[in-house]
């Protein structure tokens, strides 16, 4: 099973994975043989790309997420249905502790494997920042915290505060939100607001523990001090914090925004190291680096020499440098980009999408 961008997906393919809707409902099962008119159905939809069996793709073990595409979109329901409800606390109360249960589910279900995978571009595969958003940094943060060996309880705290983190642009205007430029110093100082008003909101008689509230208050802390609201620096920002940190501004980057496209995986993956020590956690960072993967197996890669290939293998040393089978005409070859001697200056220049 190979991934394909939606506008390289042809009529007769045949679909590798079910396709859900943003309500979680089946469009298209396993197996189905794809029209051109599914295919623009799905374009429409917000698909960016879709996974498909084929020949080319034949023994490659594609790397599914340690959460299911079922899970994401039924948390990103759950979290959606929740937010409507800002104005009557004591129901918002109640979906907040039936959103923290499934993170707990979740949490003991990530526990339960021996290897965790998280595969970044499926998690753009369907990519709408206002509904999936919070989930994905939910997802993204349970998994560093998993590779950090944190117990349970803690693996709780941060899937909970992570999927609350924006909670608080609830009580932010619309036309701060979604203005589709950049924001004056006014306007960005409000919306500098929405991690305070996401503490107190969620502090105000829901039954989540203080280290999930100052979670979401520093989540925007940076390294260096030069976050906000505090200013706060190294490990005077909660752990939590400086791990949903990471989280959401991969995410952020990543997702199509009302004002920009959503930038590649690679490129943001590069942000994130060049702000290691200054922005991030240089921990957590080489943790993010080494354990999320850019190039997922199954991904299709341009090569600096002009080659393109597919990637079947990742290092947990160098995640930029994955095994590769090498596209020629209809001849294949397998290629590793660390040990291979005549490919060690040639890079990954693009992630084929």
């Amino acid at each position: 099973m190979r991934y394909l961008a939606i506008n390289l997906v042809q009529e007769g393919m045949r679909l590798g994975k079910t396709i859900f809707n943003e309500q979680g409902v089946v469009l298209i099962n396993t197996n189905t043989e794809l029209t051109r008119a599914a295919i623009d159905r799905l374009e429409l939809l917000g698909y960016k790309g879709l996974l498909i069996e084929d020949e080319l793709s034949e023994g490659i073990e594609y790397q599914e997420n340690f959460v299911s595409n079922e899970v994401r979109f039924s948390l990103a329901k759950k979290l959606n249905n929740a937010l409507t409800l800002k104005s009557d606390k004591k129901t918002l109360s109640n979906e907040i502790d039936n959103l923290q249960s499934m993170i707990s589910e979740l949490v003991d279900d990530i526990l339960s494997k021996r290897e965790l995978n998280l595969n970044l571009l499926e998690l753009k595969m369907f990519d709408n920042y206002t509904y999936f958003h919070s989930v994905n940094v939910a997802i993204i943060a349970l998994a560093i915290a998993y590779h950090l060996k944190l117990n349970k309880a803690d693996m709780l705290t941060v899937g909970t505060a992570a999927l609350f983190h924006d909670i608080g642009k609830l009580f932010i205007g619309t036309e701060i939100l979604n203005k589709p430029g950049k924001l004056t110093d006014e306007e960005f100082e409000i919306m500098k607001t929405h991690s305070k008003k996401g503490y107190d909101v969620l502090s105000g008689g829901n039954n989540l523990s203080s280290k999930i509230t100052v979670s979401v208050l520093s989540h925007h802390e940076h390294y260096d001090g030069s976050g906000y609201p505090n200013g706060l620096s190294g490990e005077n920002i909660i752990l939590f914090g400086r791990i949903i940190c990471i989280a959401d501004v991969y995410d952020a980057l990543t997702s199509d925004r009302s004002y920009r496209k959503g930038c590649p995986v690679l490129e943001a993956i590069e942000y994130v190291m060049a702000n290691s020590g200054t922005l991030f956690d240089p921990e957590l960072v080489k943790i993010f680096t080494s354990r999320v993967y850019p190039y997922p197996v199954g991904a299709s890669v341009l090569l600096s020499n002009g080659e393109t290939g597919l990637v079947i293998g990742n290092s947990d040393e160098v995640c930029l440098r994955p095994t590769l089978k090498i596209i020629s005409g209809e001849e294949t070859r397998i290629v590793d980009l660390i040990n291979d001697s005549e490919y060690r200056s040639v890079v990954i220049t693009k992630l084929i999408q």
